[in-house]
């Protein structure tokens, strides 16, 4: 079955949000359905694969490049202490140089 599931919803892009989709400000019919499809994609991609979403697969496009080095499978409070001593750790390596 999760085979089957994976067949259907693989063939299904769905490009990351950005920040600004984020913005209720922002919204409109175009962002709501997209942000919907997002969700609704990663949450049947991870189903497929017997994985828990966790908050790595619902970041903005623009943060993906912030958490390569952060584990996955962390809860939220666990990400953002990791998220945050990763950048940390980059902040004072470019300061020494």
């Amino acid at each position: 079955m999760r085979r089957e599931a994976s067949m259907i919803i693989n063939p299904v892009v769905v490009r990351l949000p950005t920040i600004s989709e984020f913005d209720r400000s922002y919204y409109s019919d175009y962002t709501v359905q997209s942000l919907f499809l997002f969700v609704c994609r990663t949450a049947l991609s991870a189903a497929s694969r017997n994985e828990e979403v966790d908050e790595r697969m619902l970041m903005p496009s623009e943060f993906t490049q912030l958490c390569t080095n952060v584990p996955a499978g962390l809860k939220l409070q666990e990400f953002c202490q990791a998220v945050k001593k990763d950048l940390e750790q980059q902040w004072k390596s470019q300061i020494s140089l």
